[in-house]
């Protein structure tokens, strides 16, 4: 596949809560974990491909001054990290990346000879032509809702496969795949906690507490 149609399948599959990762235009292992996973929640034989023909792979963004106040300096260690008020974003290029669900190098690709982090407000960069663009003001700090209040998410499921490193949500129990999601579950010096879990709330933004080794 070229680059073009392949972020256009990466675009249409963290649209519908696929995630392919990142969206780069390279068909990795992410990508296929997460096209495998949407045809198993559609029905679909597993080699089966989604019509494309609708989406636009890129567009552009202008610039704010909003998104240059985000950017500064980040501390290089955690005992300076943890007197910062913030962590801010250390370029425009890391601010678009993330926003628009991709790389700084594919952000850098898609604008060749133009140093995107010298751009001002104003300026126009091409980005991928995501669904849900990332705008950390947007995010709430807490969830409000708990499933008992919400009888549609009294039943939801969640799978965190360690083995193929993706996060799997269900409707129900051995009910239907709504959702998949590529994690990194930890390593052999930290690993992820297994076993049975039950979610009683959720933070968006938590507070880190850094503690000097004695």
């Amino acid at each position: 596949m070229v680059q073009d149609d392949v972020v256009k399948l990466q675009i249409h599959l963290d649209g519908q809560l696929f995630g392919p990762g990142i969206v780069d235009g390279r068909e990795g292992e992410f990508t296929r974990k997460a096209l495998a996973r949407y045809n198993t929640s559609h029905g679909l034989p597993g080699d089966a491909f989604p019509d494309l023909g609708s989406i636009e792979p890129y567009t552009t963004y202008t610039v704010t001054a909003d998104d240059l106040s985000k950017i500064g300096v980040q501390g290089g260690s955690p005992s300076v990290v943890v007197l910062q008020k913030t962590q801010p974003y250390t370029s425009l290029t890391e601010l678009l990346a993330e926003r628009f669900h991709t790389s700084k190098a594919f952000v850098a690709r898609l604008n060749p000879g133009v140093n995107v982090d010298a751009a001002p407000a104003g300026a126009s960069v091409t980005v991928p032509n995501v669904a849900r663009p990332l705008f950390v003001t947007e995010i709430p700090a807490t969830s409000k809702t708990s499933r008992v209040q919400d009888p549609a998410l009294a039943n939801r499921f969640i799978v965190v496969d360690l083995r193929v490193k993706m996060l799997e949500v269900y409707d129900a129990e051995g009910g239907p795949l709504i959702a998949a999601f590529p994690i990194t579950p930890g390593s052999s010096e930290h690993p992820a906690p297994q076993g049975d879990w039950k979610i009683v709330g959720i933070t968006t933004f938590p507070w880190y507490r850094w503690m000097k080794a004695c």
